[in-house]
């Protein structure tokens, strides 16, 4: 299954700057990510790049 988690406006995941949702994202991910396709749509960041893949997690991130 294909799976998308949609992290709130203010803070970027994965939690680079803190952050309760992103933390709690983080946590769940990867047990997601063993048997679905998941992908996280988040604010972007300075540090961060349009797209990413970290442990088989898909990040995108836009303005």
């Amino acid at each position: 299954m294909r799976l998308a988690l949609i992290c709130t406006e203010k803070l970027p995941s994965p939690a680079i700057r803190g952050g309760a949702i992103q933390i709690m994202m983080d946590g769940i991910s990867p047990f997601l990510g063993k048997k679905h396709e998941v992908t996280i749509y988040s604010i972007t960041d300075d540090s961060l790049p349009d797209k990413d893949n970290r442990g088989g997690i898909q990040y995108i991130y836009a303005g």
